[in-house]
């Protein structure tokens, strides 16, 4: 009987630390997640905050600043920042896609807003997607075009 308690506690033990472990790390890795024209809204709102901020690159905006670091402009809703990331760039990273960047909103010196980030996610903007001026349509690949070329076609 007295082995059988002792499993029963330490059991318990054991299941409410797990059960802490997840709550705390679950709360220590909440960012918010906002569109740029959100955040540059309300900058006050998100000070000192852990986030992440989705908007789309503005063509020609990519510069690359060293090896493994790039700045770019991220836009949304008419509103624009100016993003610094170091870090390895997902390969779907290009003009026009659609980006989520992880980091802090800081000052800076030229006017525009500026989010130094250190996680960055990107995709290809789907045809449904509000696209910033520039991007214009998107080319339909080769072998997209190439099907539509055979069902077009006429059957023997």
């Amino acid at each position: 009987m007295q082995t059988r308690n002792i499993v029963f506690v330490v059991a318990l033990l054991g299941g409410a630390g797990l059960l802490f472990a997840i709550i705390a790390s679950a709360l220590g890795e909440s960012a918010y997640l906002v569109h740029v024209d959100a955040l540059l809204r309300e900058p006050a709102k998100y000070a000192d905050r852990e986030l992440r901020v989705q908007g789309h690159v503005n063509p020609g905006s990519i510069q690359m600043t060293g090896p493994s670091s790039v700045e770019f402009e991220l836009s949304h809703g008419g509103a624009s920042m100016r993003v610094r990331y170091n870090g390895t760039r997902p390969e779907s990273f290009a003009d026009c896609a659609d980006v989520v960047v992880g980091g802090r909103l800081v000052d800076s010196m030229d006017g525009m807003a500026r989010f130094d980030a250190d996680d960055m996610d990107a995709k290809s903007p789907s045809k449904y997607d509000t696209l910033p001026s520039g991007c214009g349509l998107r080319p339909e690949s080769s072998d997209a075009a190439e099907k539509t070329m055979q069902r077009s076609q006429p059957r023997p």
